[in-house]
């Protein structure tokens, strides 16, 4: 019942917020509100925006799956975590590790049969956001959000506020060779900020090298 009136009031303030940014888009509107001069009034239309594609995101997903966010720094275990997951290692279908952090793509993974329900929440932009279909079973109810492991706080933010919400539950992942240390907490205090209603675990991955 709850989840209902969350939904409900998601499509309304998207409806709205919808409206409103069509509005703003009339020559004589930027004009008045200064939104190519002015550049405060510049960032906040940009907010508005990206708030709009967040709740458009989160009206798309599928309820009856559940979605579960890998984050973390370059090298953080993240992909490594996949494969072991997911039985991936001798597969062609591994995940590559070790890829370059400028990499700035978000993949949801998922059974083909569920491909088409997250297909909606896929882009292509300052962040992409693709699917990538492989069977096990594993994913029969679950899509993996891997996001891509940047040192740029700028990219974290933008990966937590624009589509991070959409998870049932975010794993934050981090080597047992590189504890955690403070270019973790900018990361952590952003997901406690943005998404208290988002349970966070850690996980420490690399475990097996200091056995």
């Amino acid at each position: 019942m709850i989840e209902q009136s969350i939904d409900m009031q998601s499509k309304t303030i998207l409806k709205g917020l919808t409206e409103f940014l069509e509005a703003m888009e009339g020559d004589l509107e930027k004009k008045v509100f200064e939104l190519e001069t002015n550049r405060r009034c510049f960032e906040i239309m940009n907010r508005l925006v990206r708030i709009r594609e967040s709740l458009a995101q989160y009206n798309e997903k599928n309820r009856l799956l559940f979605y579960v966010g890998l984050i973390g720094h370059f090298s953080s275990g993240k992909s490594s975590t996949i494969n072991s997951l997911l039985d991936l290692w001798d597969k062609k279908e591994k995940r590559r590790v070790g890829l370059n952090p400028t990499d700035k793509n978000i993949t949801l993974i998922a059974t083909p049969s569920n491909i088409d329900s997250i297909t909606p929440l896929t882009s292509e932009g300052r962040m992409s956001v693709r699917s990538y279909p492989l069977k096990h079973e594993f994913l029969e109810d679950v899509v993996l959000v891997d996001t891509p492991g940047s040192g740029d706080p700028k990219v974290f933010e933008e990966i937590v506020q624009d589509f991070l919400p959409i998870c049932d539950v975010i794993f934050y992942l981090f080597s047992a060779a590189n504890p955690l240390d403070r270019a973790d907490l900018p990361v952590l205090n952003l997901l406690a900020e943005k998404l208290p209603f988002v349970p966070v675990r850690l996980v420490v991955t690399r475990t097996d090298e200091f056995a």
